[in-house]
């Protein structure tokens, strides 16, 4: 972000939505560079944050629609998504509370 400000250099992705449709969860965003990959972190544990464990699993990435997708796992009570660009520069979507399934 600093180089995009300071050095006129190519801005991090820009997360402008996200939501869940049944339990498909989603996140849009722009970019400037291409995204490479999206990824969907999950907890299914309650409690303290620092005490939660978290997974990962892989999003469905449409680099043309700026969309990524992932069905939330059976469980999850937070889950957020990470965009990475092309050069391995992370973005992340807010935590959302998902309904225990």
């Amino acid at each position: 972000m600093a180089d995009s400000i300071f050095k006129g250099g190519p801005p991090l992705a820009k997360v402008t939505g996200q939501g869940a449709d049944g339990k498909t969860a989603w996140a849009a965003f722009t970019c400037a560079r291409p995204v490479a990959k999206a990824e969907l972190n999950y907890t299914c544990d309650k409690g303290e944050w620092k005490d939660r464990k978290w997974e990962t699993v892989a999003a469905d990435l449409d680099a043309a629609a700026e969309k990524a997708k992932a069905t939330i796992p059976d469980g999850a009570t937070q889950y957020y998504f990470n965009l990475i660009d092309e050069r391995g520069l992370i973005v992340s979507t807010e935590h959302v509370t998902a309904d225990a399934r």
